[in-house]
């Protein structure tokens, strides 16, 4: 894992090392308290959808793998991120504006003359994982 070291303005000499390495340390409690929240809701979020699904046949889940020409990496409906290389299981009437809009950007790109096809990156190979699908996916390996 790289080190990363953000320059700042602030002055720390007033700081004992005691009490810089308490801030260091809430601030790495802090930042697993928020992710832990993100995981914990996009959990929730994908165990409602799929409780819903046992209800309403509208609801029902399909995968709809993610595939889009170069130009793009991600499609963004609703405040959600669905990136290119990720399945996502989603609700029927979903998966059908995905497939539409995922045809109408290829429909453009072959309008195009294919201009971005040297930076397409092809996810037939099945070199792709889930997407948690409230905007936490993981992305192409």
């Amino acid at each position: 894992m790289r080190k990363l070291r953000f320059h700042s303005d602030v002055d720390t000499s007033i700081l004992t090392e005691a009490e810089i390495a308490a801030v260091q340390k809430e601030a790495v409690k802090q930042v697993e308290q928020d992710r832990k929240k993100l995981v914990i809701k996009a959990y929730h979020d994908q165990m409602v959808r799929e409780e819903r699904a046992k209800v309403d046949e509208n609801e029902t889940l399909e995968d709809v793998i993610i595939d889009l020409p170069g130009y793009t990496k991600y499609l963004l409906i609703n405040g959600m991120y669905y990136d290119h290389g990720t399945i996502a299981s989603v609700p029927h009437h979903v998966a059908v504006s995905l497939r539409e809009i995922m045809g109408q950007a290829w429909q453009h790109e072959r309008i195009s003359g294919n201009p971005n096809m040297k930076d397409y990156k092809s996810v037939s190979n099945g070199n792709f994982y889930g997407n948690l699908g409230s905007g936490v996916g993981f992305t192409r390996a």
